[in-house]
């Protein structure tokens, strides 16, 4: 398991237990040091107060389970609108939100739909005219929340 698996693994209850989910974990370095970096969501939005708290838990939690470098920082941030989407839970996670997904091997085809969640491990659903759309995960380009969604028919 990647190190970025094992600290999701660690850390999704105790996001959770925040009252958010939690989205991606990302690990690199800076200056010198681990830096890991935690991206949360909330459907009401993420506060300050969200980040703080998940911060002291992720925190304790790297701490107690001798994961975390010495030394290491730790940054807790919302996904954001131009957040592209890296793992198919991403559709729950933003279930009932616009999003834009974009295929693989055909040229300019892309939908707009509203996020319907997973269908199973490798499908995800986006609702289109009000009828579900079920992609394979494996044919996804790039997928990403929306500002709007539009209602064409998709490609050019």
């Amino acid at each position: 398991m990647s190190r970025e698996g094992a600290l999701f693994e660690l850390l999704d209850p105790v996001v959770s237990g925040q009252g958010v989910d939690l989205v991606e974990v990302a690990v690199g370095r800076s200056s010198g040091a681990e830096a890991i970096r935690l991206v949360i969501h909330r459907e009401a939005g993420v506060s300050h107060t969200d980040c703080v708290r998940v911060t002291r838990a992720a925190i304790g939690r790297i701490e107690a389970a001798g994961l975390g470098e010495d030394p290491f920082t730790l940054e807790v941030s919302s996904p954001g609108l131009d957040r592209i989407f890296k793992h198919p839970r991403e559709f729950d996670i933003f279930r009932g939100r616009a999003v834009r997904v974009w295929l693989l091997g055909e040229d300019d085809v892309e939908l707009a739909g509203i996020a319907g969640g997973r269908a199973d491990d490798e499908h995800v659903v986006v609702e289109r005219h009000g009828s579900p759309t079920r992609i394979a995960w494996s044919s996804v380009r790039k997928a990403k929340l929306s500002d709007e969604v539009s209602h064409g028919g998709g490609g050019k």
